[in-house]
């Protein structure tokens, strides 16, 4: 006799596979995104044993697994990272798409995940487009959330409906709505700029939210954003109402105007017993003295204010802030990077570094404002304290006319009363003889620990003296107080041409070999051939306390960058070395544009034979290191094989490197070594693969002539 089940014989079934699959994929769900419509017996069975306990990082992890998979997507495209310290901490933060931008369904995957997380104390999305999901429209969208649970206190109509905005504008509010540890959300530079009537949208989804306290978020990164009239009302709103307990603004590049801040800074009053952080640089607003200071003074909990590149009014003769309002903040940050204070508003700076309410101050700001030698001297004697102790003062004093009453600053410098923290950079000199006389008073300076003299320049073009060489040379030699030292050259400092190595980049690697305090080092941006290289290999050895080494756009040849990894194995201390992808490019530019390849085909000979099989193993134990691909180029079949060769001894000494670090940084937590490197047996793989290519480079070599050999022997000294 044949049976036949009906599905209505398995119905119960059915249900706890759907909910406990539900449960599964989403576990801290306060509400289900299905309304179930079962009978009273049913629903009963299903709401027991249905637990699937893990970490919420877990859960948050597998629901966007799940949410790929829904929608057809490739989960390894969705790039993202968890910051587990920091101020505002863990920090959940999307990292911008490599190739093609977001789609609409990426995004939507990332956002519903973070719903009922509950996680992360902030949530970034800077730098990635989320446009797209503000041209999109789902009338259904609010199906799965309770918004009369989430608003609880709808004493009056939402000002728009939820069903009838855009997708972003859902998402944001869900996000917002359902994380109650949620505090900073950060869209910097998410929305590219757009028509003025067109509202960007986050400001209208957290508007509803922040002013009926169904979310906790307190700080808003804006910063690129142009907010549009609508936009600029939502953010008055909010601001308005005290009940938005907002305590931080960054309003940056966000295209407002002297009526719009006005307002906005008129609102931020509601704000008083919570507000704590505002930065409006780079708006071209143009500032009120005699106003802004009656209405910034308002905020009596400010501790960062940022006022960089904006306008002041040429015909006010007032501080922009006076004495009584800085005394009144506990402030820790204080930028005027770019904006021409004018002398009112330095003599209440200088007043109010005298003051003991300045004793919190960590970061002050003063690249570009206007500021002369007499200036910047002044400012440091204010910050002098009792007994010669430094004040733990970032001071940021670059790109000034510290030449003219150039004397106060040497005094003050020669003199001890300088921060920590000092930054020159982009600071241009006229005069030699003034740009020897800063490096021998920084020479006999003994306060400054962090010193940033990157960018710093000669505007007159010419061949920098002997004694300006000896004196770049005996300040780092003989300042031992240093443990930072800045002396990148991103564009303009040290005069760096291509083809060419800078006399001072040379003094400083002189003078690096005999300075064994330093710990960070940046030297990005500068040309070092061989012989540089092999200064800074003597440097990193000589000195045991560097662990860091920055090297950004540095143009290295393949040798010199192998003597440097040998040194960060021999030295032990280096943790930290930053990419050297503009190396591998210059490299690889200059063999195209060569005549002649004889050489780099040597190099290809030993290419293989770089890596000792204790760098193999290693390099097996402690995973893949990336590799870098030959890019699309016009070579002739002949010469392919020889750009390979070139990219794989690039490849060959990054993976040297990693490791190298990797192991330096089991050692500065001091693990547990015994076995530094496993996998002392070789596999038959690797036995095969070293014999093949020992025959290939025997096949090469003998293709060489002897006109080579000189050039193999100088590249095996370098790299082996």
């Amino acid at each position: 006799m044949q049976e036949i089940e009906c599905a209505s014989v398995h119905s119960v079934s059915i249900a706890k596979e759907i909910a406990g699959q539900l449960k599964y994929l989403r576990p801290y769900w306060a509400t289900s995104p299905l309304k179930w419509k079962l009978p009273p017996e049913m629903r009963k069975q299903l709401s027991s044993n249905l637990s699937y306990e893990c970490s919420k990082i877990e859960a948050f992890e597998r629901a966007v697994s799940a949410y790929s998979v829904a929608y057809g997507l490739a989960r390894d495209r969705l790039r993202f990272e968890i910051v587990n310290s920091g101020e505002a901490a863990p920090v959940f933060r999307l990292l911008p798409a490599t190739g093609a931008l977001y789609s609409s369904l990426d995004l939507l995957a990332i956002l519903r995940s973070l719903r009922y997380s509950d996680i992360f104390v902030t949530m970034s999305f800077a730098n990635v487009n989320l446009e797209q999901l503000n041209k999109r429209y789902d009338e259904h969208g609010t199906e799965h959330l309770d918004w009369t649970t989430l608003i609880p206190k709808r004493t009056q109509a939402l000002p728009f409906k939820f069903s009838e905005s855009s997708l972003l504008v859902q998402e944001i509010a869900a996000i917002a709505g359902t994380n109650r540890k949620l505090l900073r959300m950060d869209f910097a530079n998410c929305i590219p700029p757009s028509s003025p009537k067109q509202s960007c949208g986050i400001l209208k989804a957290l508007y509803p939210l922040c002013t009926r306290e169904a979310t906790n978020v307190e700080w808003l990164n804006l910063r690129g954003i142009h907010l549009s009239t609508q936009d600029v009302d939502y953010l008055q709103g909010v601001a308005d109402d005290r009940k938005s307990h907002l305590h931080g603004l960054d309003l940056s590049r966000t295209n407002l105007g002297p009526l719009e801040f006005t307002n906005i800074l008129v609102a931020l009053k509601a704000q008083d017993n919570t507000f704590e952080a505002l930065d409006i640089s780079e708006n071209g607003v143009v500032l009120d003295e005699c106003a802004f200071d009656s209405q910034i003074q308002k905020l009596p909990y400010l501790r960062i204010l940022n006022l960089s590149h904006v306008t002041l009014t040429p015909t006010i003769s007032e501080p922009l802030i006076t004495l009584k309002t800085l005394q009144s903040w506990l402030l820790q940050e204080l930028s005027f990077s770019g904006t021409a204070i004018n002398s009112l508003t330095k003599r209440e700076l200088r007043l109010f570094l005298r003051t003991s309410a300045s004793k919190c101050l960590r970061i002050l700001n003063l690249d570009a404002a206007g500021l002369t030698g007499a200036d910047v001297g002044q400012l440091l004697e204010s910050m002098a304290e009792d007994g010669g102790k430094p004040r733990n003062i970032h001071l940021a004093v670059g790109a000034n006319d510290i030449e003219t009453d150039y004397r106060p600053f040497l005094l003050a410098v020669r003199s001890g009363w300088t921060s920590r923290s000092l930054s020159l950079s982009k600071t241009s000199f006229s005069n030699e003889r003034r740009f020897v006389q800063l490096f021998e008073a920084l020479e006999e300076n003994s306060t400054i620990e962090a010193l940033d003299i990157s960018q710093i320049s000669m505007t007159v073009r010419q061949t920098l003296g002997e004694r300006t060489l000896r004196s770049i040379e005996n300040m780092i030699s003989h300042n031992w107080t240093l443990t930072t030292l800045d002396i990148s050259n991103r564009k303009s400092g040290f005069q760096r041409e291509q083809n060419n190595v800078s006399p001072a980049i040379q003094s400083l690697l002189r003078g690096l070999r005999r300075n064994v305090k330093l710990q960070k080092i940046n030297i990005s941006g500068h040309n070092l051939f061989e012989n540089e290289a092999e200064q800074l290999h003597s440097a990193i050895l000589s000195n045991r306390n560097l662990v860091e080494l920055r090297c950004e756009d540095v143009s290295i040849p393949l040798g010199g960058f192998a003597r440097i990894v040998d040194a960060v194995k021999e030295s032990r201390s280096i943790t930290y070395m930053s990419d050297i992808k503009f190396s591998q490019q210059t490299s690889l530019d200059d063999f195209t544009h060569s005549s002649s390849l004889r050489k780099l085909e040597a190099r290809r000979s030993f290419t293989s034979s770089m890596l000792s099989s204790l760098d193999r193993k290693i390099r097996d134990s402690m995973g893949k290191v990336p590799q870098v691909k030959r890019p699309s180029l016009q070579l002739s079949p002949s010469d392919i094989p020889i750009v390979d060769s070139e990219l794989a001894a690039w490849n060959a000494q990054q993976a040297r490197l990693a490791i190298y670090l990797e192991y330096n940084r089991r050692l500065a937590r001091s693990e547990d070594l015994n076995d530094p490197f496993p996998g002392n047996l070789t596999t038959s793989n690797e036995s095969n693969e070293s014999n093949e290519s020992n025959e290939r480079n025997e096949r090469i070599k003998r293709r060489n002539d002897s006109g080579n050999d000189s050039a193999l022997n100088d590249i095996k000294g370098l790299l082996i």
